[in-house]
This record gives C-alpha cells, sequence and structure tokens, in this order.
C-alpha cells in the first residue's frame, strides 16, 4: 500500500517513485480562449453512487469521514443502486428481508452484513453527510418497498437538516431478472405511480425520476430486445407525473481484459481506444435510443464507469485519462444542450475492490486509500467549490497534436485567471504556444505522470497477476514552463494573471 505524503493543490495524492523516463518527441499546441463565452459548471456532476458501505460499520472509521470531507462530493446516491430494491428504512443495516434475497450476491452479503449492525443504515449515512455537506438523491424501493417507506426517508433526511436533489423511483428494474413483476413499463408506471403522488402531495417541491430503458451501456444486467428498450421509453414519455429519467452507462472493456495475458502495451491501447469518451462524444451517446421521448426534462445519469475496470484499468492512468474526459464531456454536453444533464453519480463512492470505488477499503491492510477516481474528482470539486466558470476554448489549427490523444478545457476563476486541465496520451511532452484571448502562459502545474497508461496510483486488480508490468505514477506540483509533460499525464494548470 502506499501512504499519502504531499498536497497538490488542494489534493492529496500518493507519493510513489516512477521508473526512468523515457525520451519522446515533444509536439506543440496553441489555443484560442473566448473569456465572454462563459457557462456554469453544474455541480451535480461531482457525485457518487453510495452502496453498502453504511451497513459494514466502515462509515464508524475516522480516516474514512477524513477522506469524505476532503473528496467533498456534492452528490450522494441512497441507498445506492440494486441495493435500494431492497433496502427497508426499518431494522439493522439496509433492512433487508431473508425472504426477499435471491442468490449469494452482494446483496446476500449485505443482508449477512447487517446483524453486526445496530441501527438503520440511513442513519449512518445521515451522520456522515452531516459530516460532508453534500446532497442526496433517494433511491426508492419500488421493487419491494412502499410509498410510506420512501416518504420516511425524506422526512428523516429532511429532519437531519440534509438537501435532497430528488428521488429515482427505482433501478433497472427493466432488466431481464425483473421482468416477471415488470413485464412491460404499463406494469412500471401502475406501481411508480402512487409513490410520486405521494412524494407530490407532501414534498411538491421534490424532482422524480424514472428509468428509461437502454439497449446497451449496463453493467450489471441486460434489458434485452431494442424493442422492449423502445416500447418502455415511448411509454414513459407519454407521461407527466416526473420531472427527470435516469440513466446508466458502463463503456465494455472485455475485450480489453482478455489482451492483457498475450499484450500488456497492446490491452492498454485497447483501454485508451474503447474509452475515449471525447471521440464518441458519451454523454450524447446515452440518448441514442430515447428518440426525442423527453423534451423538456432532465437527465440523470446515476451510474457511470468502466464496465469491468477490476480487471485493467482501474487505479490507473487509463482510468484516471477515461474519468477526466467524462467529467469534460458533461460539462461539453451541458453547454449544447442548455444544461440538461444535472446530475451524474460515479460508481461508486466506497468499494472494496480497486476497480470501482473512489475510496477502496482494503481488509487485507485494514486501510482505506485514495485512488485515480479521488484525484480527478478532487480537481473538479476545487474548481466548482471555487466557482470556476467553463469557458469557449478550441486547439488552433496549426497544432502538431494528436486530437485523440491530447484533451483540454478551460476555466474561469473568480480572481481573472484560468485553470487548464487536461489528459495527455500522447506518448510524450507537450509544448504550449500562445492563448489567444488571455495571453499568459506561465503559472503553476500540478499533475501526474506515467510511463505507460497502465501506471498505478496504488494496488489494482492486475497487481499480483503480472508483477512484472507494475509502473507507479509519480505526482507533481511545480512552476509551468512550458511544457506538459510525458509520456502519459493528466492535471491542471493554473495560469498567471
Amino acid at each position: 500500500m502506499y501512504t499519502v505524503a504531499k498536497k497538490m493543490s488542494s489534493v492529496l495524492l500518493p507519493i510513489i517513485l516512477l521508473s526512468p523516463m523515457i525520451s519522446y518527441a515533444e509536439t506543440n499546441v496553441s489555443f484560442t480562449v473566448n473569456q465572454n463565452q462563459k457557462t456554469e459548471i453544474k455541480s451535480g456532476i461531482v457525485g457518487f453512487n453510495a452502496p453498502f458501505v453504511f451497513g459494514k460499520q466502515l462509515d464508524k472509521r475516522p480516516e474514512f469521514n477524513a477522506l469524505g470531507q476532503e473528496l467533498s462530493p456534492t452528490l450522494l446516491r441512497f441507498p445506492g443502486g440494486t441495493l435500494a430494491n431492497y433496502y427497508h428504512p426499518t431494522g439493522n443495516g439496509y433492512g433487508i428481508k431473508k425472504n426477499e434475497v435471491k442468490g449469494w450476491g452482494v446483496i446476500r452479503s449485505a443482508y449477512n452484513d447487517q446483524k453486526k449492525e445496530t441501527v438503520n443504515a440511513l442513519y449512518n449515512y445521515i451522520e456522515h453527510s452531516k459530516k460532508i455537506g453534500n446532497k442526496t438523491l433517494v433511491v426508492a424501493n419500488i421493487l419491494y418497498g412502499t410509498p410510506e417507506e420512501t416518504l420516511f426517508v425524506i422526512k428523516e433526511l429532511k429532519s437531519a437538516g440534509l438537501e435532497i436533489a430528488g428521488v429515482e423511483l427505482g433501478n433497472e428494474l427493466y432488466f431481464g431478472e425483473y421482468r416477471k413483476k415488470f413485464p412491460n413499463v404499463e406494469t412500471y408506471i401502475k406501481k411508480v405511480k402512487p409513490f410520486a403522488e405521494a412524494i407530490r402531495a407532501n414534498y411538491p417541491d421534490l424532482k422524480i425520476g424514472v428509468i428509461a430503458a437502454k439497449t446497451t451501456g449496463e453493467a450489471g444486467g441486460s434489458v434485452g430486445s431494442a424493442s422492449f428498450a423502445n416500447s418502455w421509453i415511448q411509454g414513459l414519455s407519454k407521461e407527466t407525473f416526473y420531472d427527470a429519467y435516469v440513466v446508466h452507462g458502463y463503456i465494455d472493456d472485455s475485450t480489453c481484459n482478455k489482451l492483457l495475458g498475450k499484450d500488456f502495451d497492446e490491452a492498454f491501447r485497447c483501454v485508451n481506444n474503447t474509452t475515449d469518451v471525447i471521440k464518441i462524444n458519451y454523454a450524447k451517446k446515452l440518448e441514442e435510443n430515447m428518440q426525442g421521448a423527453f423534451s423538456g426534462k432532465e437527465m440523470w445519469y446515476t451510474e457511470w464507469n468502466i464496465k469491468s475496470p477490476q480487471n485493467t484499468a482501474g487505479n490507473t492512468l487509463a482510468h484516471a485519462f477515461y474519468i477526466t474526459e467524462s467529467l469534460m464531456n458533461f460539462n461539453d454536453y451541458n453547454k449544447n444542450n442548455n444544461n440538461k444533464l444535472t446530475y451524474a453519480t460515479y460508481h461508486n463512492y466506497v468499494s472494496e475492490g480497486y476497480g470501482y470505488g473512489t475510496i477502496v477499503y482494503d481488509r487485507g491492510t485494514d486501510k482505506f486509500n485514495k485512488t485515480a477516481a479521488f484525484y480527478v474528482f478532487n480537481q473538479f470539486d476545487t474548481l466548482i467549490k471555487n466557482g470556476a466558470k467553463n469557458i469557449a476554448s478550441s486547439i488552433n489549427t496549426t497544432s502538431t497534436v494528436d486530437r485523440n490523444k491530447f484533451n483540454s478545457q478551460f476555466f474561469y476563476n473568480t480572481d481573472g485567471t484560468l485553470t487548464m486541465v487536461y489528459t495527455n496520451k500522447t506518448g510524450g511532452d507537450i509544448r504550449i504556444g500562445d492563448i489567444t484571448g488571455y495571453g499568459e502562459t506561465k503559472g503553476t502545474m500540478s499533475y501526474v505522470v506515467g510511463d505507460k497508461p497502465y501506471a498505478r496510483f496504488g494496488w489494482t486488480g492486475f497487481s499480483k497477476k503480472y508483477p512484472k508490468n507494475l509502473l507507479n505514477v509519480e505526482q507533481k506540483t511545480e512552476p509551468f514552463n512550458g511544457v506538459i509533460k510525458g509520456p502519459y499525464s493528466t492535471g491542471s494548470i493554473q495560469f498567471s494573471r
């Protein structure tokens, strides 16, 4: 395990020695910015799905609460994803009932964990959120719960002084595993309307989201046919009882995972190509089969990640690239779609595996560790908390840089300075020339850098299996001298006035 040792802006990162740097050719880039075109960064895009952890005693640990305060998430989703379909606000832990549990998966584990708890997870969550100051996106238990239970959760959160961002009516109930209870969208609508009516009657200002089926892009199940997904969407489009539609998306990296044992470099070239969210415009892709059904409604993107990062990309530079470019993509999507994407909750907040968690609990060492995701989200959260605005920018056509391997976004700070967030996947250094519309190219640079995209922030899913391929990232904060360091890096540049 690594230890935290050094401050990077407002971000604490692991300090790990890097293998000797390789010499690469330098490329050149210059920019044009328009400081008159400022747009809000939606604070809700720095959010996290937060299942399981509040029923495992982990929230009682001071170090976990300290990391949560440092990460300072704007939004947490409670009680989380699949877990929400089994959660009850009475009983210890997550209140899961034995007769409702099937199989021996994560829900069964959560059921077993709750025997160690003395209170409901709701109250553990409330105590943690009081320390963090986050809003809550409540997920109603539509599968086994009641409207009264959802109202109880809302009441308890509000009584504790916590702000509620909205209520999702269920989680992924269009999956095949729920088909007996929800054979079509009509059965879903019939089931959720009493929940919506109860919420409106008691809390008329709370926003309500319904779940929109997608044919691809899910991590834990299958929708089935395109015709089923389309009929689900069209059925919801005829209703008016909700404010937002909920989508989930996971980029499928399974092909890349299969390459690890053959060629590590090729596997991560595959990861970088597969997860190039700027190139594929993933936020826009979330609407690929929506057919304009939700015009005038907000979008809530309440689960997103790579599909199986625990096998390949998790906690590596490649994962940091993916998360950074996803947040850039959300900003660009909102600029072009009237801030339609209100919330995005990454999967997930705390994990016991190194592919998904922003904070990871390692049972072997009994320690909490930060991941690549922690670094990226903390960087964007700092911009939001400091009141930064997204501004229009473009790379000049004379640039020699490969646009599929270098991405950037500029932000206007309240003191009149600019910050640039970037990903450098070129394999070498990048020299910045002019910034037309601003002028100054000096400042301070905070970044993480490695020799390969699989350079890691600490433990990864492949650490034990492929010890010969282990490389570590190095974190630096230093005066910016016009050069973005390579071979592979991501970070931010705070330009001077």
